[in-house]
């Protein structure tokens, strides 16, 4: 199974929180493909959820935001972004192609 990839689109982004987020996505993809989340609704909820658990979310500003083939743009400076890539999903079709976009626009 291959692993989510992740593109660091902001530097600045204190590193913990980097790998943090990663291991979140990894988490929530390893469910999605072991079929135990088996909506993106339920991506959304189980990112929001476990990014509320593990991450200070007294931070304004964080959006879950998926879909596919799209990108984001923002009309004010975003301190954090990460992006995760979600490919080879295997098992259920709906699924394929599909972006993880986990953003924090104030720090």
């Amino acid at each position: 199974m291959e692993e989510p990839k992740c593109d660091i689109l902001y530097e600045h982004m204190n590193y913990e929180n980097k790998i943090k987020l990663i291991n979140i996505a990894k988490e929530i993809y390893i469910n999605i493909n072991n079929n135990k989340i088996n909506s993106w609704r339920n991506a959304t909820i189980a990112l929001r959820d476990k990014i509320k658990e593990v991450l200070d979310f007294n931070e304004k500003g964080w959006h879950i935001i998926i879909g596919s083939k799209f990108g984001f743009f923002c009309t004010h400076e975003i301190y954090h972004a990460l992006h995760f890539k979600l490919d080879h999903i295997e098992n259920t079709c709906t699924l394929k192609g599909k972006q993880f976009f986990i953003r924090n626009e104030n720090n």
